[in-house]
């Protein structure tokens, strides 16, 4: 590189005769446990990282494990690993969508007390509105950072489960809103989304939606202006993130779009 004898790899360039990294990676500030310099975490033989680009994971109702890549993996079957392997993208954002925890069905079926001020969170929880309003403003906060570590041609890919469809769009539209380039925003794919009838896919954003028949929690009813992806070969076809692993295949690196539940690269 200009005859400086540094190899470009796209997000970062690399010193051989140090066999070392010199410039820090594009979401350093997320991992401050892990030097800025070093490649995949220190782990090159299980995993890759080629142009440092940006997935975010927005996780749905949790009992203290949200915006934690626990929610995706430990509870979820090892979904968000499995989803950066497909993509070979390994870095990562986690938001909480649920907007506060432990409320949801033991709540709704009477199983506890709870005082005032829990009462008024879990309220706003359920409330896809609230979610929506409350990512939004996390987005507008967030504009600057995330704009900073995208390069040339990388993208952001949205990940959702359940509660955290709702607060995903939020999080989108502030973004558009903050004039980011739509094309930079890949995909959103929403995973078994809570109340969908309440949503509308963010404009000018591709958003597809995977839900079972079986699940009693969210049902399986379209968003608007979301597509909606055939998961009858699920064996399980209930709520939890872990039910939709083998549907990971469906999303797909590059520029494409889905017609007749096939996907079709641009």
């Amino acid at each position: 590189m200009h005859g400086l004898n540094l190899y470009d790899y796209s997000a970062r360039y690399m010193e051989p005769a140090l066999e070392r990294f010199t410039t820090i990676d594009p979401l350093a500030e997320k991992y401050y446990s892990v030097s800025p310099y070093v490649y995949c975490a220190n782990s090159p033989i299980n995993a890759i990282d080629p142009e440092g680009k940006l997935v975010i994971f927005v996780n749905g109702f949790h009992w203290g494990d949200g915006g934690d890549r626990d929610y995706w993996d430990k509870n979820g079957g090892g979904f968000a690993t499995a989803v950066e392997r497909h993509l070979g993208e390994y870095n990562s954002i986690f938001y909480d969508g649920s907007v506060g925890y432990g409320v949801s069905v033991n709540n709704l079926l009477g199983f506890r007390q709870i005082d005032l001020e829990t009462a008024v969170l879990e309220k706003h929880s359920l409330s896809s509105d609230y979610r929506y309003s409350a990512e939004y403003e996390q987005g507008i906060k967030d504009f600057d950072r995330i704009k900073n570590t995208l390069k040339k041609d990388e993208t952001i890919k949205i990940i959702a489960h359940s509660m955290g469809a709702a607060y995903a769009k939020g999080f989108v539209q502030a973004l558009l809103n903050s004039k980011i380039d739509p094309s930079i925003i890949e995909f959103e794919a929403d995973f078994a989304p809570f109340q969908p009838t309440k949503q509308t896919a963010v404009k000018n954003v591709d958003t597809y939606q995977f839900s079972h028949n079986k699940d009693y929690i969210a049902g399986n009813k379209n968003i608007k202006g979301a597509k909606m992806i055939d998961t009858s070969s699920d064996e399980n076809q209930g709520h939890s993130i872990s039910s939709f692993l083998q549907q990971i295949m469906n999303l797909s690196q590059g520029s494409y779009k889905i017609e007749e539940n096939q996907i079709i690269h641009n």
